[in-house]
């Protein structure tokens, strides 16, 4: 879970071991903007998601999805070994 904080004219959000996750530039009539994404963990990982820091949702892989880059190699080691 992240948690935001304004702190220091920065809105902060951090991991649940502490570790900064983004650290935004933001005047202090932001600080409610801290209280709002710490109540809306969507809006939070949208947020998140926006600067490359996202949240990874824990739970089983989509069966039955290759990435393109791995069947390429597949293919290339299927032709390699001929």
């Amino acid at each position: 879970m992240t948690t935001w904080i304004h702190e220091h004219g920065h809105l902060v959000a951090r991991n649940d071991a502490g570790g900064v996750l983004v650290k935004l530039p933001a005047d202090r009539a932001f600080s409610p903007l801290a209280d709002l994404l710490n109540a809306c963990p969507d809006l939070s990982r949208l947020l998140l998601a926006g600067y490359g820091c996202g949240e990874q949702k824990k739970g089983p892989k989509p069966q039955g999805h290759t990435r393109p880059s791995s069947a390429m190699e597949v293919t290339f080691s299927a032709v390699m070994m001929k």
